[in-house]
């Protein structure tokens, strides 16, 4: 998982948003509420559905985010 997927997440996260991923960004709760539309992009993908199905999927989706961005 880790860095691939990580990407992935920002990716799909800031394209839900119409942004341009920029490094050292700070998530705010109302960005947070758009995992919703990051689960549905990642649910079409066979590699990440272990990922989209866990319980706590919402929780490490952010904790990936945050370290994407906090490594550019």
């Amino acid at each position: 998982m880790g860095e691939r997927v990580a990407n992935r997440y920002a990716e799909c996260f800031y394209k839900s948003l119409g942004q341009e991923i920029v490094g050292h960004s700070k998530l705010i709760d109302k960005e947070i509420e758009t995992c919703n539309t990051l689960l549905k992009c990642l649910s079409s993908e066979a590699p990440y559905a272990d990922l989209v199905n866990a319980p706590t999927s919402e929780a490490l989706l952010r904790r990936l985010l945050k370290t994407r961005l906090c490594n550019t």
